[in-house]
Parts: C-alpha cells; structure tokens; sequence
C-alpha cells in the first residue's frame, strides 16, 4: 500500500485533521479505518470512475449498508456509470444513492 496512505491514515486518526486539509478537524464521531471486511452505517465511494471496481474489489461489504457513490463520469471500458459498476458488485440488498452536481475544478 501507498506510504502516503499509510501517513495520512496515521494523522487522521491521531489529530483528527488530513495533511492537505491544515485546520479543518474532522468529528470525533467519525470512525476512519482501514480493514478489509467493512460493516458501517454509510460507505462512501469517492473514488475516480476509473478505479471503482479494483477499489471495491478489495473490500468484503457488509450488504445492509448504505452506499453514497460521489464519484461521477463514465467508465471507459464498459460505458458504465457508477452506480451501474456498484450495483454489479455489491450485494442485490444494498441501498444505492448518488450524490451529484456541479462539478468546480479551480485546483
């Protein structure tokens, strides 16, 4: 796994706070972890559409949670939105939501 990965997992979850992110704290009540098996009450994929279906590869989901996809675009092998690239690897009893918008890329 990326080091990176590795620091910012460390950071977050001694001070609560992300390396790129200086002075905004992240709630005490939000659990951050790194596990393969994920039981939680909201999953939130933020990934790039590229790298959906090897990220959720990776992890063994609980199939009553709640996934939020906030990623957006179209996968360039299949033609698939996001949530058409979930709902072929979550299990069928998921809830699926799509949270879209604007999309504002000064950076």
């Amino acid at each position: 796994m990326d080091p990176f990965f590795h620091k910012c997992l460390d950071i977050l979850k001694k001070e609560n706070t992300h390396p790129n992110l200086p002075g905004l704290l992240i709630s005490e009540n939000i659990n951050i972890n790194y596990s393969k098996s994920i039981e939680a009450d909201l999953l939130i994929i933020a990934v790039p559409v590229q790298h959906i279906r090897t990220t959720i590869s990776e992890f063994s989901l609980k199939s009553d949670s709640p996934v939020l996809i906030t990623s957006k675009g179209i996968e360039k092998k299949s033609l698939c939105f996001p949530s058409e690239i979930l709902n072929s690897m979550i299990p069928p009893k998921a809830n699926l939501a799509v949270l879209s918008g604007p999309s504002h890329a000064e950076q």
